[in-house]
């Protein structure tokens, strides 16, 4: 059967024009929604902006918020093949006449020769005690080898690095203290203790005697006389930290460092700005302003 379109056969009205006019209207509310929907989102992403703003000069002011942190400082020092300078909020300006009198070293033991790496150890229980931590015990079960025993040690949680040495000939177990220094007024042969007690039958034991003594960085500043365990001192001054690089006499001077001072005012307008401008750039009308999708 052939399709057939009636229109207005009975009432005598263009039904079909009257549909059509009806979706005519709804379109036209379609495309007025649609177009507040994309206002709306405009607007939400101009607050996302301006909230994102505020937020990087509220986190900024959190660490500009006193002089030492707007004023920055800068130290130098007369001789840096004996000493260098760093400095870091919270500083004050000086001058200081310094002596580097000592530097800062680890403790080191070797133990007794190997012919190899897979030469059996006595099987036994090593303690190592660093400074005033607590007590770490390694054990040394039957068949470990030098290597293996070396791996054991630096498993653990003693604070130091167990390595290999070979001499050209024989290896030997060398155990290091990972950080430099003594407890200061301490015995300097107390950095490392290390106990050794062995119970198996077979293989060599290590034998562990210091190579080299824990020492700790002496200096005077303006004839006062400081120790430190580091070579990086940086407790003497505020906010400075000296780095101990060989024994001799400097003068260091720590002053207001113009040009960085510069730059903490220039990242502060920076965020100022940033934050501020898109607000001031939506409060401003103009007679191009969409009122949609401004704010």
């Amino acid at each position: 059967m052939a399709a057939s379109n009636i229109s207005g056969i009975v009432s005598g009205m263009d039904s079909g024009a009257i549909i059509d006019a009806l979706k005519g209207v709804k379109e036209i509310q379609i495309q007025k929604l649609v177009a507040q929907k994309k206002g709306i989102e405009s607007q939400i992403s101009k607050v996302g902006t301006i909230k994102s703003g505020m937020k990087d000069l509220t986190d900024f002011l959190e660490d500009f918020s006193t002089d030492d942190q707007v004023i920055a400082y800068s130290g130098t020092s007369s001789d840096e093949d004996v000493l260098t300078v760093s400095t870091s909020s919270g500083t004050l300006p000086g001058n200081y006449d310094i002596e580097v009198t000592s530097l800062a070293e680890i403790e080191k033991n070797r133990g007794d020769a190997f012919a190899t790496t897979t030469g059996e150890v006595t099987a036994g229980t090593l303690t190592l005690t660093v400074k005033d931590d607590d007590p770490v015990e390694v054990e040394i079960t039957d068949g470990m080898t030098l290597s293996q025993v070396a791996d054991a040690i630096n498993a653990s949680d003693a604070e130091v690095f167990a390595s290999l040495i070979n001499d050209g000939t024989n290896y030997f177990l060398q155990v290091s203290a990972k950080e430099s220094g003594h407890v200061i007024g301490g015995d300097p042969n107390d950095a490392i203790i290390i106990e050794e007690n062995y119970t198996g039958s077979a293989g060599s034991q290590l034998n562990l005697t210091q190579v080299t003594a824990a020492s700790n960085a002496t200096l005077t500043l303006d004839g006062l006389p400081v120790e430190s365990t580091t070579n990086n001192v940086s407790e003497v001054l505020e906010g400075v930290t000296l780095e101990l690089k060989e024994l001799g006499s400097v003068k260091v001077t720590v002053e207001p460092d113009k040009s960085k001072t510069k730059e903490n005012l220039e990242e502060f307008v920076s965020k100022f700005n940033e934050a501020f401008i898109p607000i001031s750039r939506e409060l401003k009308v103009t007679q191009d302003t969409d009122y949609k999708s401004s704010l």
